[in-house]
């Protein structure tokens, strides 16, 4: 999925900036110098790489850069900010098989995000 690898990538850039990746918030810019935040999650390391940290268009930006839909960025936000897995449900309320965007969130979370 090329929107992994590019997620992927965003994160490991800010990472080596000395920005860390938490789960939560887009991004907190306390403590630093105000220019670079201190901590963001996966969509903000996407958005500070493509220098869209202070857009008031967040999910139109994200949607655009990673070719998603909006409603696949809230079932991502579900998995890496809230670690909740959405299951794709039968007709009869049954789980068939877990979202595959809310586990690429848990995935990377869990490869990236501290605590």
């Amino acid at each position: 999925m090329k929107q992994e690898a590019h997620i992927s990538d965003c994160i490991e850039a800010c990472m080596l900036r000395g920005i860390r990746i938490v789960r939560g918030p887009l991004f907190d810019w306390t403590g630093g110098d105000g220019v670079t935040p201190t901590t963001c999650d996966a969509t903000g390391a996407v958005l500070y790489v493509h220098k869209l940290e202070r857009s008031t268009q967040i999910v139109t930006d994200l949607s655009r850069i990673l070719d998603v839909t909006e409603f696949l960025l809230y079932l991502f936000w579900l998995g890496f900010d809230r670690n909740h897995q959405v299951w794709i449900t039968d007709d009869k309320g049954q789980q068939i098989r877990p979202d595959e965007t809310c586990r690429l969130g848990i995935t990377l979370a869990k490869r990236y995000a501290r605590r």
